[in-house]
């Protein structure tokens, strides 16, 4: 998790400055754990705990002329999650074509007699 990111006491006491910008922007801690594909199984696919928190500026101060958009911002995204995705148990087994047989067809003894 990223946690509580403090921009404290940012003084700017000049003149014309612009676009005066402190981003701490934080991707922290994304887990992706046991990914297993072994016969087809999808179980506990979880989620959990997306928290975006404690975005603060403190004690900024700006003692000047001329200073536009100064913008301090901590944006957070922390503890994602995405754990135990297992694929298993899909299975074919045992079929089977045995012992088809044409046997023992005879065509015996057709006699014609004479005509008489």
């Amino acid at each position: 998790m990223a946690s509580s990111n403090r921009i404290n006491n940012n003084r700017i006491s000049s003149t014309g400055i612009s676009s005066t910008s402190t981003s701490s922007n934080r991707i922290s801690s994304n887990r992706i754990s046991s990914n297993s594909t072994s016969s087809n199984r999808i179980s506990s696919n979880r989620i959990s705990s997306n928290m975006a928190s404690s975005n603060r500026i403190n004690n900024n101060r700006i003692s000047s002329t001329g200073i536009s958009s100064t913008s301090t911002s901590s944006n957070r995204i922390s503890s994602n999650r995405i754990s135990s995705n297992s694929t298993s148990s899909n299975r074919i087994s045992s079929n089977r074509i045995s012992s088809n047989r044409a046997s023992s067809n005879r065509i015996s003894s057709n006699r014609i007699a004479p005509i008489q």
